[in-house]
């Protein structure tokens, strides 16, 4: 059982693990990671993970207030694992935040860590291939206890399917 589960396996946002003063920017979205990985496998299996290089390779250096988590190539594939993906950035005021919009800054589930969506398309000699990444990112200084907070909450609204944004097929089509 992971430390943000109840004995159930349902995420308990009010009993998660003590944010810890050193916890790495990774550390803090491991949570998220473990959910997307055990509820939201596409097929083929490919893992949800952190991208080690940034989102263009060992050449560009990553910013240190920034994690880029790549999501499998067959996410297509599956719709709950849009939907689930399509939630988190509504949750999280993405839309809001990218077009400078207003919101509340004090919201729980839309600071201090900031998300987007971000797809790159490669041409590949016979194919075009699409990667999805989504990238998380703090501006300032971390306030660690409200990120691991913001992750709990997200992970908690996540864990459960109703919770999850209705997409329509024309919409999994363009993600």
């Amino acid at each position: 059982m992971k430390k943000h589960e109840t004995t159930r396996g349902q995420i308990d946002p009010y009993n998660t693990p003590a944010a810890d003063d050193s916890a790495s920017l990774a550390e803090i979205l491991s949570p998220l990671i473990d959910l997307f990985n055990d509820k939201y496998r596409v097929p083929g299996g490919e893992d949800y993970e952190f991208e080690p290089w940034g989102l263009m390779g060992p050449s560009l250096e990553q910013s240190p207030n920034q994690e880029v988590i790549e999501i499998p190539q067959e996410v297509e594939n599956s719709q709950s694992a849009v939907s689930a993906i399509l939630t988190l950035l509504w949750r999280t005021g993405s839309n809001k935040l990218w077009n400078q919009s207003r919101f509340q800054e004090n919201d729980p589930e839309r600071s201090p860590l900031r998300f987007s969506l971000v797809k790159t398309l490669y041409w590949m000699e016979t194919h075009w291939q699409w990667n999805r990444y989504l990238v998380v990112d703090y501006l300032g200084e971390l306030d660690r206890a409200a990120a691991t907070d913001q992750i709990a909450r997200l992970v908690a609204a996540l864990n459960g399917s109703y919770m999850l944004l209705s997409i329509s097929f024309a919409q999994l089509m363009q993600f």
